[in-house]
């Protein structure tokens, strides 16, 4: 398989209902890709969408705009199929093809994180003003495949990129980067589906949050430090997740979650500054001030 002639047999073109279903699905989608798209690229886009079409590559392949008409989020994420099994090869096509930009794989990479772990812990109350990707639990499938070798796709992405742009474009997939906004995730409303689905719920994720608290990472920990306004927001979702009433009897996601995130902090490793973080939380010898207030 190479990217310029995938298996298109899982669009099911010949079949008016599912056509019909694309069709209805397509509004809502060209809301979020046609943010940063003009009309020409946000058709790239359709046409892969609606009939697996590929992009012309070699003209995008020069292509300096930050923002890409199907980049590996979306060449994923618009794909039909819901299985690893058809998913992942399909990743490990478009990561090895020199047919790519590099921005296709480093945008596609942070986008998934702003999308998925920062921005699906808004406080919109309904999914129609909800103006970003909703994946519903394909967000969890597609994590699993763009996180499972992060080594591998570090590496990948800071081959592509030049020196100077390597920290901002792969700094996304520093888990532990990712582990501050959970707190947020604690005060939405499980009836959304933004928040029914969030990737905060699943093992792995937390994993991949916590596990990068390690030594490798100490060093860039302690700079972010510097800034209070960082230490701030570690104290606010430890606190957040060590007092989170679950004396009201909610059995869910989140509450399995924090089952799961309270043993990784008492039980794993980190670095000092931050394991006594969480201890200091969990005495009251740090203070929190309006733990519970977004802003």
């Amino acid at each position: 398989m190479n990217l310029e002639k995938i298996d298109t047999s899982y669009w099911l073109t010949k079949d008016k209902t599912w056509v019909e279903q694309r069709k209805a699905q397509w509004p809502a989608i060209e809301k979020v890709v046609g943010l940063n798209l003009n009309k020409a690229e946000v058709n790239v886009t359709k046409a892969y969408y609606l009939r697996g079409k590929m992009p012309n590559w070699g003209k995008y392949r020069d292509w300096e705009d930050l923002f890409r008409p199907l980049d590996l989020m979306l060449f994923l994420w618009l794909h039909p199929s819901e299985d690893p099994e058809v998913l992942k090869p399909l990743y490990n096509t478009y990561m090895e093809s020199d047919l790519i930009h590099p921005d296709d794989v480093t945008k596609g990479y942070v986008l998934f994180i702003e999308n998925e772990l920062r921005n699906a812990i808004t406080t919109k109350k309904k999914l129609k003003d909800y103006s970003f990707p909703y994946m519903g639990k394909k967000n969890i499938t597609l994590f699993r495949i763009l996180f499972v070798d992060i080594e591998y796709a570090k590496a990948k992405a800071a081959s592509l990129v030049s020196p100077k742009s390597h920290e901002d474009k792969i700094g996304y997939n520093i888990g532990y980067l990712n582990f501050t906004s959970i707190w947020q995730w604690l005060m939405q409303d499980l009836k959304l589906p933004q928040a029914a689905d969030c990737l905060y719920q699943y093992d792995e994720v937390l994993d991949w949050c916590l596990t990068t608290f390690n030594e490798k990472n100490e060093q860039e920990f302690l700079t972010s430090l510097e800034h209070k306004v960082n230490q701030t927001l570690y104290q606010k979702a430890l606190y957040c997740i060590y007092h989170f009433d679950q004396e009201k009897g909610e059995v869910s996601c989140r509450s399995r979650a924090l089952v799961k995130v309270r043993q990784l902090l008492d039980d794993n490793d980190f670095v000092p500054e931050f394991k006594q973080m969480w201890e200091g939380i969990k005495s009251g010898e740090i203070e929190v001030k309006n733990p519970w207030k977004r802003r």
